[in-house]
C-alpha cells in the first residue's frame, strides 16, 4: 500500500499503517538472519555479560566444557569460570567465588578422575594443595659441616637428583672453613661437566650459611631424571673446607 509523504504526516491511520510496513521488513530480516557462527570485537571493544548471565560452551554431543559468569546453580551467589574435559564432563579448572564478605574465590585445577590437584589457601597465601614435603636433617647439620676436603680442585661432596619440572636448582647449605684456610664452592651438572652455579669464596676461618643457584642442563628433557654436585676446594692454606647440605629444591628462572 503506497502511502505519499504529506499525507502520512496528516493523517494518522496512514502513519500508523506506515509503521506496520517499517515492522514487517524488520520482521522479515530477522527470520532470514542467520545465527551468530563468528564474529570479532575491535579495539576498544567490549562483550559484557551481567545480571546473572552465563556463557555456556557445549561439545558436539551436547555436553557442557565451560560455564562463564553465573554460576549459582553449583552454590549461592557463585559467580566465575568452570571447565570440564570434553566427553566425560569431568571438571578440570575452577575459579569461582561470591566477591562478597571478603569472599576472595577459589581456584582449582583437577585430574581426569576428578581429584583435586591444586588449589589456593583459601584463608590466606599460598597453597593448599599439594602438600609438599619439607626436609629435615640433624640439628648438628646447621651448627658442623658434615663433609669437607683438603684437596685444592673440586671434588663433589653432596650430589642432589630428582625429576626435572623447573628451569634452575637451587642448594643451601652451612659452609666452613678452618683458621688459615680459604675455600670455594659450587654446584656442577656431571653428565656435560658444566658448572652451574657458583662458585662462591668461603673467608679464611668462616662458618656461614650460602644459597647456589643455577639452570638445570639444556639437555635434561622435562620430567626426566637430572644429577648436581655440590664441589668444594682449598683455595689457599693447609687445612680443609667443609660443607652440610641443608636443602635443594627446584625453582622458576630469576
Amino acid at each position: 500500500m503506497a502511502i505519499r509523504a504529506d499525507q502520512a504526516q496528516t493523517d494518522p491511520v496512514a502513519a500508523l499503517l506506515k509503521r506496520v510496513d517499517r515492522l514487517e521488513a524488520q520482521l522479515r530480516e530477522l527470520r532470514a538472519a542467520r545465527r551468530l557462527e563468528s564474529a570479532s570485537v575491535g579495539a576498544g571493544g567490549v562483550i559484557t555479560v551481567r545480571d546473572g548471565g552465563s556463557i555456556r560452551l557445549l561439545d558436539q554431543s551436547g555436553g557442557t566444557v565451560g560455564l562463564l559468569g553465573d554460576l549459582s546453580p553449583y552454590g549461592p551467589g557463585l559467580k566465575g569460570v568452570l571447565l570440564y574435559r570434553p566427553g566425560s564432563g569431568a571438571p578440570a579448572i575452577a575459579v569461582h567465588g561470591t566477591g562478597e564478605s571478603g569472599d576472595l574465590g577459589f581456584v582449582g585445577v583437577y585430574d581426569r578422575a576428578g581429584n583435586l590437584l591444586l588449589s589456593d589457601n583459601t584463608s590466606g597465601p599460598g597453597l593448599a594443595t599439594p602438600w609438599i614435603p619439607l626436609q629435615g636433617v640433624p640439628t648438628t647439620w646447621h651448627a658442623s659441616p658434615q663433609q669437607s676436603t683438603t684437596s685444592p680442585t673440586f671434588v663433589a661432596l653432596w650430589t642432589v637428583t630428582g625429576i626435572r619440572q623447573h628451569p634452575n636448582v637451587q642448594a643451601h647449605l652451612l659452609v666452613s672453613s678452618d683458621v688459615g684456610v680459604t675455600g670455594e664452592i659450587q654446584v656442577r651438572d656431571p653428565v656435560s661437566d658444566t658448572v652451574i652455579a657458583g662458585p662462591l669464596a668461603i673467608a679464611d676461618g668462616a662458618t656461614t650459611h650460602v644459597t647456589l643457584t643455577g639452570p638445570l642442563p639444556g639437555g635434561v628433557a622435562h620430567m626426566a631424571q637430572f644429577r648436581a654436585d655440590v664441589e668444594m676446594r682449598v683455595a689457599s692454606g693447609a687445612g680443609s673446607v667443609g660443607s652440610s647440605l641443608i636443602y635443594a629444591v627446584g625453582v622458576q628462572s630469576p
